[in-house]
């Protein structure tokens, strides 16, 4: 008994195969250039307006450091606090301890209310 193969493509339907192949990634490529020139051009359209916001930024943020520099200024802030609040500035004199370790700095803490000893244990800057 013969068996019988599968026919084969003759050879124009597989040069006609290829050639489509062929003709169908042509046309394929030839889509995605144009698709990716056109997402090029929709960039390009929108690169100046980003470029005048980004500038428009920059302008808005120096202003605005520009306006907190001037409303952090010590001697504005004094006159509102006097003007309008009616603080006064502490005319107190300071005085300075300066401590070699936190031992000492817990004596002190302990004795708190005893300053005549205290004075005459530490050397106190700025008294007078």
């Amino acid at each position: 008994m013969k068996t019988r193969t599968m026919p084969r493509f003759r050879k124009s339907t597989r040069k006609r195969f290829f050639t489509l192949s062929v003709l169908f990634a042509v046309i394929f490529f030839i889509s995605l250039r144009m698709y990716q020139g056109f997402q090029i051009d929709l960039l390009m359209k929108e690169l100046p307006q980003l470029e005048e916001k980004k500038n428009n930024l920059l302008h808005s943020t120096e202003k605005l450091r520009s306006e907190v520099e001037r409303l952090k200024n010590i001697d504005r802030i004094t006159k509102i606090a006097r003007d309008k609040l009616g603080l006064v500035p502490n005319e107190d004199k300071v005085s300075l301890l300066r401590l070699k370790d936190y031992n000492e700095f817990a004596d002190i803490k302990r004795g708190f209310g005893k300053k005549k000893k205290q004075q005459q244990k530490y050397q106190v800057a700025g008294v007078q």
